[in-house]
């Protein structure tokens, strides 16, 4: 039995802007990231924002975040309703200074549509991830089975994410039965 995620877009805007008060290269935001959603759905049961995930070049991305961030520096294929489009473009911005991609606060992230949990595995997850440099963010995002066991530019499975917490019995069981 597959597991689907309902992503919820607002809610991965005023993740985006709290990752970025704190670190605000796009590389590194996308993997705390997911390193703040492996953590989450291991300590209760979901992702923060309901992503998807896909194997990239360097490491596992958050699909559709990672679509927002490409809407707000101005790439139009994505199927997003106008309205929508335009939140992202009064929240976030997008800077490239050489090699590097930055993303900008437009205003302060929303917090009421954060919960204390998201917030809680969110720092922790900048405080263990936040220092590293991209080449250790490289490193340690491809030692993860879940990376390894799909194939690049191809989608990472929520069921692969889960085999590699600790917990990933209890944790499949609970998603399946909900």
């Amino acid at each position: 039995m597959e597991i689907v995620n309902k992503f919820d877009g607002h809610k991965a805007i005023e993740v985006l802007l709290y990752i970025v008060s704190r670190r605000k290269d796009m590389y590194s935001a996308l993997k705390i990231l997911f390193y703040a959603d492996k953590m989450h759905l291991e300590k209760y049961g979901r992702l923060i924002s309901g992503d998807n995930y896909a194997a990239l070049e360097w490491g596992p991305v958050p699909s559709k975040t990672y679509d927002i961030i490409k809407t707000a520096r101005g790439e139009t294929k994505f199927h997003l309703d106008r309205e929508f489009k335009e939140k992202i473009r009064e929240a976030i911005g997008y800077m490239k200074i050489g090699n590097n991609h930055f993303i900008e606060r437009k205003r302060e992230p929303n917090l009421m549509l954060l919960s204390e949990s998201d917030i809680e595995c969110l720092d922790m997850a900048n405080a263990k991830y936040g220092k590293l440099s991209f080449g250790e963010f490289v490193s340690i995002s491809h030692e993860e089975g879940s990376y390894q066991r799909a194939c690049v530019n191809g989608p990472i499975p929520l069921e692969s994410i889960i085999e590699d917490l600790p917990n990933s019995i209890e944790i499949l069981d609970y998603l399946q039965l909900g």
